[in-house]
């Protein structure tokens, strides 16, 4: 956040002024660019609240105050401030002067007629423009969700929870069970999302209509529902099961709701809300979206392209609140009218795929095309350490986000590739999961599994991992209804090669083809054996396996596996090691010691075994460091693949070239020549702390 001194701009272009009024408290300012000045003389709360500590405005309010910016005064309970002031925001403006979380666009009144800051703004700023549509669309459904969502306030204790749970059952609205036991905690969020996932506006005005009814609630219910996003039906509620739920997930959901509602919220509410197991923040933002459409931007799959793409910085590298309220200040420069800007994102998206624009007014829906060049069904293949898991996030993103992908492509850039990777995983994009001897086909299809009803034990059909990945990709199981458009979906499959492919996937396999999927010439439907239902696999649904060939070769994987996934091959890459490690002693070049490692391993067994980059990737530069990659990752394994040939393991080690024993990592003793001294080998110690061992593996004498 910048902030500097600043004259009042020239009277020929002097805007409005504003005010600030609160219990003793009284500033004025006017807005500057896209910042806001408060002038010199205005008033700031002495104390700032204890929440206030988190926030990442207290640190500026604390350097103004250090810089006498902002001094006492005779008056105990305010500060004054000393000279104009640029706050890069009206919002970070107001939070100073208060001392608290504060929205800017409420607190700050024009000083004649009193309009609020937002209001002013939006009477100025141009509207979106919505390209293809005849007519320009009506958002009638704001009112009554803020109604709903401050009724909704009214049930924050415990016990009122099961009332809202019923109230959603009457309506014939699946809520879903806590693991084995009927739900009984809920939050706003959540509320509002197992409505919305039903995806047409006929139905959820059916349902805000009994809703609205049973709370009393006095807004009409919406007709129409232009602008709002809906929420994926596979991933509904806001918080994790009851065995990973944390004790404070649900009260920060309330707090923040509370505070979404009044318009403010504070940094460590907001913040932990994001570390929630199933919130990330799309579907946070999203969810705050819903709750109060004029303070809150969704910044999802659909938005943040299109904020983007206007010169929207930041949208894809938010991390606290600050942040967030940075590009809400940046989308308000577009339009302030949050509704219409979430709308147009969604028409906008044609560029990206075809927008299907409904008749009755709905939010449209984006049409799944498959990105060019990308396979179906792929698996990423090589030794281990080689990265195979960390390319599986590029991957996903090339699938799931093209555009992205490609303006993060820079090794730079990987952070805020896996921050976006989280946050579509979080949204229920991406199923991950490991194969291991013991996953069945009940794990992966469907199976029966324990559940106790009443206090006695009973079985239950429980859809596995794959069927759950159908959905979210928009596919359909037996005769329900699909819930939506096809949307992308990555499943995942680390480890591939260590499950029994015939045992797991079953007569699912074949299904997986290109041209045996859903809506293709030749596409194929299977019946379920347990559950009788039919299943075809849809066009939107990926996997992405990953497999070790130190486990098994690629000629040793099932056929039918290898007749339906193209392979990919991921080698270690000595180059991205430091060439020259500076470690005690000397210069220790990593790349030559591994690349030396592989050129021996390749020629007595196969590249199949070579060791990945991984295991040295990032070791700090001591030798201690390396020493240890080496002790206790890399020779474990050439142990395991030599099957404990040490004459072989020494040959690799450059350990029989080595001229000073001191410098052979392994040393051998005995003869093995039959006269009774059987050949022994041990680990030299010594050996692990001298530069020179390490560097006789690649310089021979």
């Amino acid at each position: 956040m910048t902030e500097h001194a600043a004259s009042a701009p020239p009277a020929s272009a002097t805007p409005p002024l504003f005010e600030l009024v609160s219990a003793g408290v009284r500033a004025s300012g006017f807005p500057q660019g896209k910042g806001f000045v408060v002038r010199a003389g205005s008033h700031a709360r002495a104390e700032a609240t204890p929440s206030f500590a988190g926030h990442n405005y207290f640190a500026l309010r604390s350097s103004l105050i250090s810089e006498g910016r902002l001094a006492k005064t005779d008056h105990l309970g305010r500060l004054t401030y000393t000279q104009d002031v640029v706050f890069d925001s009206v919002s970070a403006a107001a939070a100073v002067t208060l001392g608290r979380a504060q929205s800017g666009q409420v607190a700050w009144k024009e000083q004649i007629t009193g309009q609020s800051y937002g209001d002013w703004r939006a009477g100025k700023a141009p509207g979106p423009v919505f390209q293809g549509l005849n007519t320009e669309p009506t958002f009638e459904w704001p009112p009554f969700f803020k109604a709903l969502a401050r009724k909704l306030l009214e049930f924050h204790e415990l016990e009122r929870h099961p009332a809202l749970i019923r109230l959603l059952r009457q309506a014939e609205i699946s809520v879903g069970h806590d693991e084995s036991e009927e739900l009984a905690i809920i939050d706003p969020f959540t509320f509002f999302s197992l409505v919305l996932k039903h995806k047409t506006d006929s139905r959820v005005h059916e349902l805000f209509t009994f809703i609205g009814d049973k709370l009393g609630i006095s807004e009409p219910a919406p007709a129409s529902l232009t602008g709002v996003p809906w929420s994926n039906p596979m991933n509904a509620w806001f918080f994790p099961y009851r065995s990973k739920r944390k004790p404070d997930d649900l009260p920060t959901l309330w707090a923040l709701a509370r505070q979404a509602v009044d318009g403010t919220l504070e940094g460590p509410t907001f913040e932990r809300a994001l570390d929630i197991q199933q919130v990330g923040l799309p579907k946070l933002t999203q969810g705050l979206f819903w709750l109060n459409p004029d303070a809150f931007l969704p910044l999802n799959g659909i938005v943040v392209p299109y904020l983007d793409e206007l010169g929207v910085s930041g949208a894809t590298e938010v991390k606290t609140l600050a942040d967030y309220e940075q590009v809400l200040e940046q989308a308000r420069d577009l339009s302030p009218d949050f509704p219409a800007l979430s709308y147009a994102a969604w028409v906008a998206a044609q560029e990206e795929g075809e927008v299907i624009l409904p008749t009755d007014g709905a939010t449209p829906e984006v049409k799944f095309r498959a990105p060019p060049g990308v396979p179906l069904n792929q698996i990423l293949y090589g030794p281990p350490g080689t990265g195979k898991t960390y390319s599986v996030i590029d991957e996903a993103l090339k699938i799931l986000e093209p555009s992205f992908a490609s303006s993060h492509s820079e090794k730079n850039q990987r952070e805020a590739r896996k921050a976006r990777y989280d946050e579509l995983a979080a949204e229920g994009r991406v199923t991950f999961m490991t194969f291991h001897q013991s996953f069945g086909y009940e794990d992966f299809i469907e199976g029966l599994k324990p559940v106790m009803k009443s206090g006695a034990l009973a079985y239950e059909l429980e859809d596995g991992l794959f069927l759950r990945a159908v959905r979210q990709a928009g596919g359909a199981v037996g005769d329900e209804e699909a819930e939506g458009t096809l949307r992308a979906h990555v499943l995942i499959i680390d480890e591939i090669n260590r499950g029994n492919v015939s045992k797991v996937f079953g007569e699912l396999i074949t299904l997986l083809e290109e041209g045996k999927r859903a809506g293709a010439a030749e596409a194929l439907t299977v019946q379920l054996p347990l559950s009788k239902r039919r299943l075809s696999v849809p066009q939107s649904l990926y996997v992405i396996g990953t497999m070790n060939t130190a486990d098994r070769s690629l000629t040793q994987m099932d056929a039918a596996l290898r007749r339906r996934f193209t392979f990919s091959a991921v080698w270690p890459d000595p180059s991205l090691l430091p060439k020259a490690l500076e470690v005690e002693g000397g210069t220790l070049n990593l790349q030559a010691f591994l690349g030396t490692l592989n050129e021996r391993i390749e020629e007595r067994l196969s590249r199949d075994q070579m060791i990945g980059h991984a295991y040295l990737l990032g070791v700090q530069p001591t030798l201690e460091q390396v020493a240890g990659a080496l002790r206790h990752k890399i020779l474990p394994l050439l142990e395991e693949y030599f099957f404990e040939d040490w004459n072989s393991i020494r040959e690799v080690l450059g350990d029989d070239q080595k001229t000073e024993q001191a410098d052979q990592f392994i040393h051998v003793s005995g003869t093995g020549d039959g006269t009774g001294q059987r050949r022994r080998y041990t680990y030299n110690e010594e050996a692990f702390g001298r530069l020179s061992a390490f560097q006789g593996v690649y310089i021979q004498p």
